[in-house]
């Protein structure tokens, strides 16, 4: 019984640690997420992650520096890993206009994607293996 009681008492590592991932914690809940994008780009090259056909148009999520929703409507044969590059209209994802409907811009935001894309043209710089 000893034993345990000195063990239990011996609790100053555990507090330590869970002082110091709070501290870790805290700016990354505080400072919010940004793009190294801005609406006046208008190229972005990278890394196919996703593709996605809804009725003629092509959804399809890049991996460049950051994650970049990429809307295209002409046909075009890509897999994933594919590399290209696209040309197009950077724009803002909707605000939400109905209070406690869904809210699209968030739901890109937490998936890490700040801006969609509007594809003019997309190149095939090189295909995945």
């Amino acid at each position: 019984m000893l034993k345990l009681r000195t063990i239990l008492l011996c609790n100053y590592p555990y507090y330590l640690l869970l002082i110091f991932v709070v501290i870790i914690s805290i700016p990354r809940l505080i400072i919010p997420k940004t793009s190294i994008y801005s609406v006046n780009d208008t190229k972005v090259t990278g890394k196919v992650i996703s593709v996605k056909e809804k009725n003629t148009t092509k959804e399809i999520i890049l991996k460049s520096k950051e994650k970049v929703l990429v809307y295209y409507n002409k046909e075009i044969n890509l897999k994933l890993g594919d590399k290209i590059k696209v040309t197009g209209e950077f724009k803002y994802p909707s605000k939400v206009t109905t209070k406690y409907l869904f809210n699209y811009q968030k739901y890109l935001y937490h998936k890490n994607i700040f801006y969609i894309v509007n594809a003019t043209s997309i190149n095939k710089i090189s295909t995945s293996q």
